[in-house]
């Protein structure tokens, strides 16, 4: 079995704020194309274009649920994570499907709802799992060898879980 080191709170963390840098400028983008593609449709200038508050909310909300759904499904990782060298996978190891990464996605709300106790529960779990973790059944790991030289991929059915 492999020696997991599952991803404390400085990681996660730095990996969050990088995923909210990200999706404010994947965000700023989206709600431009989408202002410069009224004004173009209705043949008005692009300053007189004005994307009401349901329209944004939409919009972002979509984005947000296709950014982390789709990376953790497609790649394991968010952008955030993936530059902190971390994974998400299902508790066995193995990939983490679009089902579970949509739970996981739905109970980070809830996580978020709770005042953050959902995610500070990562300092109390011996496996470093906040609620959304528990929820759909994930681990968050580091994805490189102890010295950082390289990356290190978990064999499907490999088990993630570490006793010590």
């Amino acid at each position: 079995m492999d020696d997991v080191r599952y991803a404390g709170i400085v990681s996660r963390a730095s990996a969050g704020l990088i995923d909210v840098v990200a999706f404010a400028a994947l965000s700023a983008g989206s709600l431009f194309l989408t202002q410069a593609a009224i004004a173009m449709l209705n043949a008005e200038p692009l300053g007189d274009v004005v994307i009401g508050p349901n329209l944004a909310g939409t919009i972002i909300s979509g984005l947000l649920f296709v950014y982390f759904t789709g990376a953790w499904t497609i790649a394991g990782r968010s952008l955030g994570e993936g530059l902190m060298g971390l994974r998400i996978t299902r508790t066995d190891g193995r990939p983490m499907k679009f089902l579970r990464a949509v739970v996981r996605f739905a109970v980070s709300f809830v996580s978020f709802a709770a005042c953050g106790i959902g995610f500070l529960w990562m300092l109390v779990d011996s496996r470093r799992r906040t609620w959304q973790d528990i929820a759909a059944r994930t681990v968050v790991v580091y994805d490189f060898d102890p010295d950082g030289v390289h990356r290190v991929h978990t064999n499907p059915g490999t088990s993630v879980r570490q006793d010590r």
